[in-house]
C-alpha cells in the first residue's frame, strides 16, 4: 500500500474546520462535502489531532452545535479557497541535508577527514 502525502492545513482551513465542526458535528462524510480538497480520512485525522491539541475548543464547538449555522456563508468562503493560500511555516519533518561544506580545518561537517 502506498502512503499518501497529505497537505498541511492553513490557519484559514483550520478555522473553517472548526466552523464546520460546529455546524455538522463530527459527521465527516457531511463535512467532506463542505471541503473540496479534503477527504473524509483527512478530516478525521484533523479531528483526532485537534482533539488532542485543543480538546476544550473541539468540545465547545460540538456542544454549541448550530451556532454558526449560516451554511451559505460557509460555502461562499470555500469559493475563496481557489485563491492562492498563504504558506504555513513548519519545521521540516525529515533529516536536514548536510551540504558538503568543509570547516576551517578541512573537515566535513560532523565527520573527521582521515588524512
Amino acid at each position: 500500500s502506498k502512503k499518501r502525502k497529505y497537505n498541511d492545513w492553513s490557519e484559514r482551513e483550520t478555522f473553517r474546520f472548526y466552523r464546520a465542526l460546529s455546524i455538522v458535528g463530527s459527521d465527516f462524510s457531511m463535512m467532506e462535502s463542505l471541503f473540496k480538497r479534503r477527504t473524509r480520512h483527512e478530516l478525521k485525522l484533523k479531528f483526532k489531532k485537534e482533539e488532542k491539541m485543543n480538546g476544550s475548543l473541539v468540545d465547545k464547538c460540538l456542544s454549541q452545535r448550530g451556532q454558526y449555522a449560516d451554511l451559505k456563508q460557509f460555502m461562499d468562503e470555500e469559493s475563496d479557497e481557489d485563491l492562492p493560500e498563504e504558506k504555513v511555516d513548519r519545521p521540516g519533518r525529515g533529516r536536514r541535508k548536510q551540504g558538503g561544506k568543509l570547516s576551517k580545518r578541512g573537515e566535513a561537517r560532523g565527520r573527521k577527514v582521515n588524512n
